[in-house]
């Protein structure tokens, strides 16, 4: 669902000013601390976010996850994501 089918008149869509191309957006733009934060105030919600969500690009050190949803390519190339322990495993 969209959030701006959440409300009713006066509610969220009359309070929204970001625009693209001159069409209102309904796109979040948040940074990674507020995602995680986000998801971990609603837990319900994270639970339909797929493991692997996100991938750290640059020359990152990716020794250790930053949060449950990272991925990445191992040395060997073998795809990992987090796991319950908080390190790295292959992906299942």
């Amino acid at each position: 669902m969209r959030f701006d089918d959440f409300g009713y008149y006066g509610g969220f869509t009359d309070n929204i000013d970001a625009h693209l191309d001159g069409r209102m957006s309904s796109r979040w733009i948040l940074c990674h601390d507020c995602v995680v934060k986000f998801l971990d105030t609603f837990p319900n919600l994270a639970r339909t976010i797929h493991k692997g969500g996100h991938g750290r690009s640059g020359e990152a050190d990716t020794s250790h996850p930053c949060c449950k949803w990272e991925w990445r390519i191992s040395e060997n190339g073998t795809p990992q994501v987090v796991g319950d322990d908080g390190e790295w495993v292959d992906n299942p």
